[in-house]
């Protein structure tokens, strides 16, 4: 094909500038031409399996996959990529017997190793998920992430030896930042089993900070879009949509609930998904801020505070999005809960595209949330790894948090994680009244569900009920914020 590595570079083009819809069409372009090789063909489909991941659309990325084992059936990385998006759709089975496919071509493939050891841990099955995790420990000992994930699983693990082991890779190794922060957050476990809170922190500083060198460039573009752009920014929507797109909206009843991490968000989506209705909830998707990203990036990183958002092309790439991670439709409603704890910013976008939405805002003690965040390895978010930055963070949310709910009242509920735990089946009630739901005691014996999965940081804690609250954990770090209480009122 003559125009095979002009399209193809334009493809690249299109991808690196994170235009993937653009990116797609051109590799479209090219399989349509019908004159390529195998290799070419096969090629293409990882292309265009790769961009539907970007895309959100997982079975579409499956299907180019399959194709492309159909040319080369014995690929245990493309194996590990389809069991991924399995998982992502809820195919836990599928996920499962893909990473056995990856592991069985591969024998010591750790990467499917370990992510097949990570489902079984979000599933709740706690003997396979050590012995996969066993299994990868012993095909690279070092792997600290691992280590760091088995000791969630099972305390006794982390005795003398394993501190030891973990010191000296520490003193060896200065480049795999991931591996180093995992190994410094096992440490700062150690301490704080001994009650040494002043080595916990010097431990727990150093955790944080390799967890965000880790992945210094996407963190940085982060936390200067979550601290900077979208809290002046927010505020400045208007919205442009034809009134005709609500009627494609019209039988959604959504539950969004959003707060700060680990504020009891998990631990209410649960509640709510274990009712009679078994309503699915995509947990922790990102997807209102996706959309808005994808369809209005140039807006957001603009100098330009003020935009109409058009939210017809929105409320399409939401809802494509949606479709892809397989919503049920019964009683002629569709319904869902996302727990992407962003959205208190996209409250009003949200209303704008589907008008009977629910909102549940989860809160706790303030000092303790703090305290919770920076002691949890929560890698993935940009702003998680100083108390500057957590502090920062949570100065706008309750500023946001404020208008929002002054705004629209009758929207929003919010849940103290302390009246929760103290009082379960009273707020539980409560909770199901606003949802319009039909309570029922079995959503809280959610620890005793089979399909019970969580990929979040209190998976493990949820496997246990629910627990009284300890307002006395974080007495011992409060000290560590009473230099801040002169900037923050709040505090």
């Amino acid at each position: 094909m003559k125009n095979y590595n002009h399209l193809i570079k334009k493809a690249k083009a299109y991808f690196d500038t994170s235009q993937f819809e653009n990116a797609h069409n051109c590799l479209l372009d090219i399989l349509k031409s019908g004159e390529l090789d195998l290799v070419k063909k096969s090629n293409l489909y990882l292309l265009l399996g790769d961009i539907n991941i970007k895309l959100n659309n997982f079975k579409n990325s499956n299907d180019y996959f399959l194709k492309y084992l159909e040319i080369s059936p014995n690929d245990p990385k493309i194996l590990n990529l389809l069991a991924n998006n399995c998982s992502k759709i809820r195919q836990y089975k599928k996920a499962e017997e893909y990473y056995l496919k990856a592991i069985n071509f591969k024998a010591n493939y750790e990467v499917a190793i370990i992510n097949l050891a990570v489902l079984f841990d979000n599933l709740g099955n706690k003997l396979d998920a050590l012995k996969f995790y066993k299994k990868a420990i012993k095909i690279n000992p070092n792997n600290l992430g691992v280590l760091f994930n088995m000791y969630k699983l099972e305390k006794k693990i982390l005795d003398a030896n394993k501190i030891s082991l973990i010191k000296k890779y520490l003193d060896n190794n200065k480049e795999n930042f991931f591996n180093i922060a995992s190994g410094y957050f096992l440490l700062a476990e150690n301490e704080n089993k001994k009650k040494e809170i002043k080595k916990e922190i010097f431990f727990l500083e150093k955790a944080n900070s390799y967890s965000f060198k880790s992945k210094k460039k996407i963190n940085e573009q982060a936390l200067n879009y979550w601290l900077n752009i979208i809290p002046k920014k927010f505020d400045n929507f208007s919205f442009k949509m034809n009134p005709k797109n609500l009627e494609k909206t019209k039988s959604f009843r959504p539950i969004f609930i959003f707060g700060l991490p680990r504020s009891g968000s998990t631990l209410t989506e649960t509640i709510i998904s274990s009712g009679k209705k078994n309503i699915l909830s995509f947990g922790e998707s990102n997807l209102v801020n996706w959309s808005l990203l994808n369809t209005h990036r140039q807006f957001l990183f603009s100098d330009n505070l003020k935009v109409a958002l058009d939210m017809d092309l929105i409320q399409k790439k939401l809802l494509n999005s949606y479709k892809n991670l397989n919503y049920n439709k019964k009683d002629q409603e569709i319904r869902f809960i996302d727990k992407s704890l962003e959205n208190f910013y996209y409250v009003n976008l949200i209303l704008k595209i589907f008008p009977n939405a629910k909102f549940i805002h989860t809160y706790r003690n303030l000092e303790d949330n703090i305290f919770s965040i920076y002691k949890e390895f929560l890698h993935k978010i940009s702003w998680s790894h100083s108390l500057d930055n957590i502090l920062s963070y949570i100065d706008n949310y309750l500023k946001v948090i404020q208008k929002v709910k002054k705004e629209n009242f009758d929207n929003i509920m919010s849940v103290s994680l302390e009246k929760l735990t103290a009082n379960p089946i009273d707020t539980s009630k409560n909770i199901y009244q606003f949802c319009n739901l039909e309570w029922d005691e079995n959503c809280l014996n959610f620890q005793k569900r089979k399909n019970l999965y969580s990929s979040t940081a209190s998976n493990n804690q949820i496997r246990a009920g629910i627990q009284s609250y300890n307002n006395k954990k974080y007495q011992n770090f409060r000290f560590l914020i009473n230099s801040y209480k002169s900037k923050y009122e709040w505090l």
